[in-house]
């Protein structure tokens, strides 16, 4: 088991103590909404005791125990017994109640699994081409570069309040599993003079008004990889329409400003991100070995 991480611990237990005030009538219920949406906690409409919990299944992947850990928690703390899965690579429990829901996020953060930013507007989960690390058609498996996109973006503060919430997917494949053109960043594996990097795509996205991304950079060095990801966040974080939510997603400002202007103001960004990196920053955005 991979064990319970200290900030999950700790985030759990003041959800704790949120559903304690709140059952004694102390606890703001907008509060309590926020915070259990950041943690993947949705409200079911008509039955306020019980909640849907979606959990991200990091990359699309889970071990083993993971797999167990999964069913038990549906078999014990769901009305229907059952996991639903999702396109996104994740899994939702419906129906658990209230007080059920600490214990069912001890078990899935114990096993590597978590419901933080699962849902409101924040950045959901990365997600992967299926076929990484097994294909013979992709040019390098792009699995330990959407982990380290998890890993570096799991809490950090520039997805805590998003305008909208933002989805990022990676590709390694010549056939689009991951199907990054419906995607706020859509990663794509791609070797330039034998140097790994990734054709990046910005904008797309479904719903009532579907976009197809738009290409960003025909290659982006394997470096530039979070320090690029990271200059798009916070120019959308910046500019991003708050007023009106139905304009809200990243699709909306890339139509608004138009590519160019966007892909520029994304270069300007990246180069102030880097003159700002932290020691941490740099050791993330370090290559996968």
């Amino acid at each position: 088991m991979a064990g319970l991480s200290v900030e999950a611990e700790a985030e759990i237990q003041y959800l704790e103590a949120m559903i304690a005030r709140l059952e004694a009538g102390e606890e703001d219920p907008e509060d309590f909404r926020v915070y259990r949406l950041k943690n993947g906690i949705y409200g079911i409409r008509g039955r306020p005791e019980h909640h849907m919990i979606r959990i991200k299944l990091p990359v699309g992947r889970i071990s083993l125990e993971g797999l167990r850990v999964l069913a038990e928690v549906a078999e014990q703390y769901t009305e229907n017994r059952l996991a639903h899965v999702t396109t996104r690579q994740a899994v939702q429990l419906h129906h658990v109640h209230r007080r059920d829901v600490p214990k069912v996020l001890r078990a899935v953060n114990a096993v590597g699994l978590t419901t933080r930013e699962a849902c409101g507007h924040s950045i959901r989960a990365i997600t992967c081409c299926p076929y990484a690390g097994v294909s013979p058609e992709a040019p390098f498996d792009v699995t330990p570069y959407a982990e380290a996109t998890y890993r570096y973006f799991l809490r950090h503060p520039v997805g805590q309040n998003l305008p909208r919430k933002f989805k990022i997917a990676f590709e390694g494949c010549p056939t689009d599993h991951a199907r990054t053109p419906i995607h706020d960043i859509g990663a794509v594996a791609a070797v330039e003079g034998g140097k790994r990097g990734f054709r990046l795509y910005v904008g797309g996205g479904l719903g009532a008004a579907p976009m197809s991304a738009e290409l960003l950079e025909p290659f982006t060095p394997e470096e530039d990889l979070l320090p690029t990801m990271l200059a798009i966040i916070r120019l959308f974080d910046r500019y991003g329409n708050r007023k009106v939510l139905t304009q809200a997603r990243l699709k909306f400002l890339v139509k608004k400003w138009g590519i160019a202007a966007f892909r520029e103001a994304v270069r300007e960004e990246r180069r102030l991100v880097k003159l700002t990196a932290s020691g941490e920053d740099l050791k993330a955005w370090a290559p996968p070995p």
